[in-house]
């Protein structure tokens, strides 16, 4: 695909983690093999604690993942 994974720094606050935390982001797990053991458990835990508590697009009854909701709109077009 020419893209490429990386982490995403500010201040020394990983920014991915905080989209996750803040229920604006999905965990892609496809990529966790990438990640550092702690990362994994951060964003595993970030996910899980926004789902549980309805944070963002958790609050919808169905989310639709990115990955998803592009090969739906591939179909349309």
């Amino acid at each position: 695909w020419g893209r490429r994974d990386c982490l995403v720094t500010v201040d020394g606050r990983d920014v991915g983690l905080g989209q996750v935390r803040a229920g604006r982001g999905w965990w892609y797990r496809q990529y966790a093999k990438e990640q550092t053991a702690k990362e994994r458990e951060g964003y595993e835990r970030a996910e899980f604690d926004a789902k549980t508590h309805r944070q963002g697009l958790w609050a919808d009854k169905n989310p639709i993942e990115p990955w998803n909701w592009r090969r739906g709109a591939k179909l349309d077009e």
